[in-house]
């Protein structure tokens, strides 16, 4: 049975034909035993998503009761990966994130 959840952070900007972002911060839930495959599946969903990473990816393996205590959008996400969904939540620091 498949029961850990990976997190990963990272920055990146969509492909010239994303529809909706310029630079963001991306946090990507994953569910999979095996990290290099949580990873890949990780790495497969930006380029699905038209997502191109800008920074180095930082990778944790998430507690759940951590994540039941936060709650909220996290505790979605959470939920949504432990049902096999690779789950992005996406971010930013500044307003100007959006196209038109």
């Amino acid at each position: 049975m498949v029961s850990n959840v990976h997190r990963f952070l990272l920055r990146a900007h969509p492909t010239e034909n994303h529809p909706k972002y310029y630079s963001w911060n991306i946090c990507i839930f994953v569910c999979d035993n095996d990290r290099l495959n949580a990873l890949n599946r990780a790495l497969d969903k930006l380029t699905e998503e038209n997502w191109i990473i800008i920074s180095e990816i930082h990778k944790s393996l998430l507690i759940e009761e951590r994540i039941i205590e936060a709650g909220g959008e996290v505790l979605d996400a959470y939920n949504l990966a432990r049902q096999g969904q690779v789950v992005l939540i996406v971010s930013t620091d500044n307003w100007i994130g959006f196209k038109d």
